[in-house]
């Protein structure tokens, strides 16, 4: 029915970033791959939370070479992933026509869905939704956790079957606060998620309905790469939580991913060249590339993607409804915003440790 997103009030533009990754600098680091890796990001700025009042970042000092703990990372973690759920969920149910409170349309939202996996608590995000949104007491919880960036597509499958099953409306948001872990180390897996990673929330409302006026879900699928559970993986340390990340990732997703998307297509009776759009998660520039070479996809197919990555960095889990809200058209504010694709097929496709994959078709209205 609608999409909403929120972006944090503190933006770090490229040339910003890598003054502070420079400063920031590991004594073991080399500068030069640090410039490389910020200038071939695809990145041109980004929300961060961890943004002070004086434009340097919170925990993070140039000159004492820092290591925040988890639960300092965390204590920063907690208000921000709240604040923006809000935000996002608050645009979403506007467009859907559903505002806070019961008597502005929240008590018809029978199901929230959240996810996240750049921090965790309990009570969680739901109950920070049920309580600044108005949301009914009795609603149903289901919470993603810890999936990586391709949550929301588990969130919203999880959605739509309740949707179908149940009735009602579901209230889906990925809410993340990537920016609290960035790390202070020379390994340059870290190197690369420091230049990547950002901040943001992105909600959708999800029904059963004649007057839908969003794209339906057709089906859901997941796949597990062989031979790939060492190339990418999300671990909670004592000093945040730590990525490794292959280069061979892209790769690896270029020559497999294709010819798996190629058989979820084919099971719906459709081809390639039946796409009308495809949001693919931005993991970084090599990722979309790889994969839109694996594809044959035609210049611009993935643009979609590259602007969200240039525009707000790689948001994780919310990043690919970014994409779908762009794809469609929308504003994030819940409404239009501009032409988007209709009348034909979506491709939403993310990817996270494991290797996993998710894919989801979606027909546009």
């Amino acid at each position: 029915m609608s999409i909403g997103t929120a972006t944090p009030a503190g933006v770090l533009e490229a040339a910003r970033a890598l003054e502070l990754a420079l400063a920031l600098k590991h004594p073991e680091a080399s500068a030069a791959l640090i410039r490389r890796l910020h200038a071939g990001s695809g990145v041109a700025r980004r929300g961060v939370e961890i943004i002070g009042s004086d434009g340097g970042l919170q925990l993070f000092v140039p000159g004492e070479r820092p290591n925040p703990t988890t639960a300092q990372r965390l204590a920063l973690y907690s208000p921000s992933a709240g604040r923006l759920a809000v935000e996002a969920s608050r645009r979403a149910m506007a467009g859907a026509g559903l505002g806070a409170g019961k008597d502005g349309g929240a008590g018809l939202i029978t199901h929230v869905v959240t996810a996240s996996c750049t921090g965790g608590l309990a009570p969680g995000l739901d109950r920070r939704l049920i309580d600044e949104l108005g949301l009914r007491a009795d609603i149903r919880r289901t919470h993603v956790g810890f999936m990586g960036c391709h949550a929301a597509i588990n969130a919203l499958a999880v959605a739509a079957a309740f949707a179908r099953a149940d009735g009602g409306r579901v209230l889906v948001c990925c809410a993340e606060v990537c920016s609290v872990h960035m790390h202070h180390s020379a390994r340059p897996d870290r190197l690369v998620a420091n230049a990547l990673f950002a901040d943001g929330a992105a909600a959708a409302v999800v029904a059963v309905s004649d007057d839908v006026r969003g794209p339906s879900v057709e089906v859901a699928e997941s796949v597990v790469l062989p031979q790939t559970q060492g190339l990418m993986a999300w671990e909670i340390g004592d000093h945040g939580f730590e990525m490794t990340l292959d280069a061979q990732v892209p790769r690896v997703l270029g020559t497999l991913v294709p010819g798996w998307l190629s058989g979820v297509l084919e099971r719906q009776g459709l081809a390639r060249g039946d796409v009308a759009g495809w949001a693919i998660h931005p993991g970084g520039p090599r990722v979309v590339g790889e994969i839109a070479e694996g594809l044959g996809l035609s210049a611009g197919a993935t643009g979609a993607s590259l602007d969200v990555l240039r525009e707000h960095g790689n948001m994780s889990s919310a990043t690919v409804l970014f994409v779908l809200a762009r794809l469609l058209g929308w504003d994030g504010d819940g409404g239009g915003g501009g032409a988007g694709v209709v009348g034909g097929p979506l491709v939403m496709a993310a990817f996270g440790p494991g290797l996993a994959g998710e894919v989801m078709v979606l027909r546009a209205g």
